[in-house]
């Protein structure tokens, strides 16, 4: 497999991966697959402050696959430097670093509040936002609560593998879990 089959590099603590993006059916982002045959997954092993466990999804809009795949978040955290970048700025603010880095990838945008003033600059956008709200609420990225994100650590799974992201102790530390026959017994 050559580097342009394989052109994205991910260093995780111990080894070398080389990626490439796919898409995901039927939704609006990517996984990065190595050229293993692996997932790049996404999890908060750090600060008591977890990523995918103790999302509330049904009073927010966005999913646990996704945060747990995506190829935008998987990219940002495997940049050089990703948690020194995030981590004074872990909680949340208008203005924080992580907010604007979750709109830039299509979370956040919020224009449901109807009591906010109408901003000549925003025009039409907004004013169609209006128009449709919810509908375009629907479709709206929630952004997750970002206290794990500067802690987010990328594992490598195999394609097809079965597991579970847990909080060990209901104290915020992700770990991975894989299912393997051997380890389990079904009723």
């Amino acid at each position: 497999m050559s580097s342009v089959e394989f052109p994205i590099i991910i260093k995780t603590d111990d080894k070398t991966f080389f990626c490439k993006l796919q898409d995901v059916p039927g939704k609006s982002y990517s996984k990065v697959i190595s050229s293993n045959r692996e997932v790049a997954v996404l999890y908060s092993p750090g600060d008591g402050s977890s990523w995918s466990v103790d999302i509330d999804y049904l009073d927010h809009n966005y999913d646990q696959e996704e945060l747990i795949f995506n190829s935008d978040i998987v990219l940002e955290v495997a940049k050089p430097g990703f948690s020194e970048k995030y981590i004074n700025n872990k909680y949340l603010c208008d203005d924080s670093v992580y907010e604007s880095f979750m709109k830039s990838i299509g979370y956040g945008i919020d224009y449901s509040d109807s009591e906010t003033e109408y901003d000549p600059s925003e025009g039409i956008e907004k004013w169609e936002w209006e128009q449709n709200k919810e509908e375009n609420r629907a479709k709206q990225k929630d952004i997750p609560y970002g206290t794990g994100f500067p802690y987010l650590k990328i594992a490598f799974i195999p394609i097809g593998t079965m597991f579970r992201i847990k909080d060990n102790n209901n104290d915020g530390y992700e770990s991975i879990e894989i299912f393997h026959n051997s380890n389990y017994i079904i009723a």
